[in-house]
């Protein structure tokens, strides 16, 4: 799985312009700009829209999916006003919670984001 993510930066890399010397060079413009800049043309280019996500979440969402309990170890839980929530580490309940909500018919899919 490693090579397989290794790969994949390094095809990104390669589509935006970086070669395996830019790591020794100084340049102007940090390779985070130059990576988000890249991350929007394409964005764009294919319609897909920016979608901004909480990093708290509440339990409820999760319990439906069963995996409260099972995120104990990597997910920061606490209770506030009782009700509890977590520090979430990802965003696939969300993003299901999200389409169910606004989608009404398999029409309305695929989303992109």
């Amino acid at each position: 799985m490693k090579q397989l993510h290794l790969l994949a930066a390094m095809l990104l890399a390669t589509t935006i312009g970086f070669s395996q010397t830019d790591s020794t060079k100084k340049s102007d413009v940090p390779d985070t700009v130059k990576v988000g800049n890249f991350i929007i043309i394409r964005k764009n280019k294919t319609g897909a829209q920016e979608l901004l996500m909480p990093l708290l979440h509440p339990k409820d969402i999760w319990n439906e999916t069963g995996r409260w309990d099972s995120a104990k170890e990597v997910m920061y839980q606490f209770e506030k006003n009782d009700k509890e929530y977590a520090l979430s580490f990802t965003h696939e309940e969300i993003v299901m919670d999200l389409i169910r909500k606004h989608s009404n018919s398999y029409k309305d899919l695929p989303v992109k984001v």
